[in-house]
């Protein structure tokens, strides 16, 4: 009779290995996945939104110099400080975009 109980004791531990076996570690194993994908596609996405970001403060410096460049040529002391007013606020500028990145789109 002990050895009938043993029996009945392995046969559950035996089951109970098999579930962590083939049922609990496929479970965490993908829930591990999913973490991980879900963590690389926010960052593609931050990349991408810093990406956009740094190709409009290109393109608004871009058009500022081109703007002082002209106002230069022209000689035109008022242009010229306007034009440098403009200038001033880029810290500022960028600090919107990142934190609306919706205005970027």
């Amino acid at each position: 009779t002990q050895l009938v109980v043993l029996d009945d004791a392995f046969k559950v531990t035996n089951r109970r290995v098999n579930a962590l076996d083939y049922v609990v570690l496929p479970r965490i194993h993908n829930t591990i996945k999913y973490i991980q994908d879900e963590l690389d596609e926010l960052e593609r996405e931050e990349f991408s939104r810093l990406k956009k970001v740094k190709d409009v403060l290109e393109e608004k410096a871009a058009e500022t110099d081109k703007a002082l460049k002209a106002a230069m040529a022209k000689g035109s002391a008022s242009e010229i400080s306007s034009v440098q007013r403009s200038l001033g606020g880029g810290a500022d500028e960028f600090a919107d975009l990142a934190a609306d990145p919706g205005s970027l789109m």
